[in-house]
């Protein structure tokens, strides 16, 4: 394994992980 697929690897992580925080504050947000 390469570096350059290793920092792919963790910026997809990375990013599928802001994505998350991010559902869970528009949820948040979104109830009452």
């Amino acid at each position: 394994m390469n570096s350059w697929s290793f920092s792919r690897c963790i910026q997809s992580a990375i990013s599928l992980a802001d994505r998350k925080k991010k559902l869970k504050i528009s949820n948040q947000k979104q109830r009452p």
